[in-house]
Formats: structure tokens, C-alpha cells, sequence
């Protein structure tokens, strides 16, 4: 699947409005870089935020979470999920197998709506645990710094 076609896949399960991924690219399998933009607080009714908040972060955080999870599925990684196709795997996600298990973000300057930005995650740590759930920790970045932090997701099989 070429990368256009990818993150139009990801972002249609989106309203229009919350669609910021626009472009990605994964850097040695360990790491991605996407291309956001947010117009507008979507949560929000009547005058919106002139900064992004939590919201529209974890949104952006999530896109590129999918990318990345699907350079891990079509690479054959994770040897545990077998020999697999994104489009199989992309069922399990969205039918609740993968969890956000713990995260911490640091927002550390303002990041401005209708301004493009990047975002960068990079795989950390990876642990099989006792219940044979596939734990991933990733850093990420937002905006060269502006939004920094960690999360933790499981997958159960």
C-alpha cells in the first residue's frame, strides 16, 4: 500500500474536520515522520482555542500511531503476529486489540492551529508480558518540541 493511499485509509475513519495527518514517512523502521495541520478545535463550540489542545494532539498522536503500527505489520517485525497483511490487521485494530496502556505528554510551547507541523515517533522498548500481550513504548514529538512524551500500547492477541 503506497503511503497516500495509507494515511487516507487511517484518516477516513475520522470526521473531515479531524483529519491533520498529511503526509508520513517511516525513517528505519524504528522511527516516523508525519506532516499535520489542525484548522480549528473541533471539541469546541463557538470560539476556538488559538493553540492546540490534549485533544487534537492525541488525534495526531493516534494517526501516526497507525503508520507506524502498519510498517510493523508489513515488515514482519514483530515475528509473534506471523506473516500478516495490513489489511487482516487493520480488522483486529479497529475491533479493540490495541490499547493505549499508559502515556505521559509534556506540552511545552504553543503549537498554533492552521500552521503545519511535524511529528516524529521512535520506537523505545518492547516487551512480550506474562499475559502474552505485545507492550510497544514510543517517544513522540510534536511541533520540533512544542508537545513531547511517551506512550505505552499493548496488543492482545
Amino acid at each position: 500500500m503506497e503511503m497516500e493511499e495509507l494515511i487516507k485509509s487511517i484518516t477516513n475513519r475520522y470526521q473531515p474536520a479531524c483529519r491533520y495527518l498529511k503526509s508520513a514517512k517511516v525513517i528505519n523502521g524504528r522511527k516516523v515522520k508525519g506532516r499535520f495541520i489542525v484548522r480549528d478545535a473541533v471539541h469546541l463550540v463557538g470560539k476556538s482555542l488559538e493553540h492546540l489542545a490534549a485533544v487534537e494532539i492525541q488525534i495526531c498522536l493516534n494517526q501516526l500511531l497507525m503508520v507506524f503500527i502498519h510498517n510493523l505489520v508489513e515488515s514482519g517485525y514483530i515475528k509473534e503476529w506471523g506473516p500478516t497483511k495490513w489489511e487482516d490487521y487493520w480488522g483486529k485494530l479497529s475491533s479493540e486489540h490495541m490499547f493505549i496502556v499508559e502515556q505521559t505528554t509534556h506540552f511545552n510551547e504553543i503549537l498554533k492551529p492552521n500552521k503545519i507541523f511535524t511529528g516524529v515517533l521512535t520506537l523505545h522498548d518492547e516487551f512480550k508480558s506474562k499475559r502474552g500481550n505485545y507492550h510497544l513504548t514510543l517517544h513522540f514529538d510534536f511541533g520540533e518540541g512544542a508537545h513531547t512524551g511517551t506512550v505505552r500500547i499493548a496488543f492482545v492477541p
